[in-house]
């Protein structure tokens, strides 16, 4: 789980140089949208031949295409982005649907990112936090990437994972 606690804090950004990554690297990616924001267009559709976008409007529709997309098994990453959805339409969202997701991901060749505003699940492995907060102008600099701050919250399994996350 990757919070991301400020509207500015760069999980859009993140998600980019992600899908950047998968088109260099030759992989596909799911992106499961949960608010249908995600804007597609900065990126050119070379990167966009290796993205499945599910665009949703419901964290609960949005849970059930993660489960789907990772009984799948053919997305080395699966992404789901709940950074816009609403605390009350998350809190909707039954933590045993998260502790099936964790159950479906442990065996599978598959990531799954979960992007939220606040932590919310306790079933998570590694807990991120973006702690960013730029303006409008500062996202349009190609350094920025390399300037993510992110602190680990919560490791599970302790330095080994963190060491294979990167």
């Amino acid at each position: 789980e990757l919070t991301s606690p400020q509207l500015s804090a760069g999980s859009a950004l993140l998600i980019h140089r992600l899908l950047q990554a998968a088109h260099q690297e030759r992989y596909f990616l799911a992106l499961i949208d949960g608010r249908d924001s995600f804007d597609p267009e900065p990126l050119g559709n070379a990167c966009l031949r290796h993205l499945l976008w599910v665009r949703c409007t419901d964290p609960l529709e949005a849970v059930k295409t993660a489960d789907l997309l990772l009984r799948d098994g053919n997305f080395p990453l699966v992404i789901l982005d709940l950074v816009l959805n609403a605390a009350e339409e998350l809190r909707k969202v039954p933590q045993t649907s998260w502790y099936r997701l964790q159950r479906l991901v442990e065996p599978a060749p598959t990531a799954f990112l979960v992007l939220t505003r606040r932590s919310m699940i306790s079933s998570a492995q590694l807990k991120l936090v973006l702690e960013n907060n730029w303006r409008l102008e500062n996202l349009q600099q190609d350094e920025n990437v390399a300037r993510l701050k992110i602190h680990v919250q919560r490791m599970q399994g302790g330095r080994q994972d963190l060491a294979r996350t990167g």
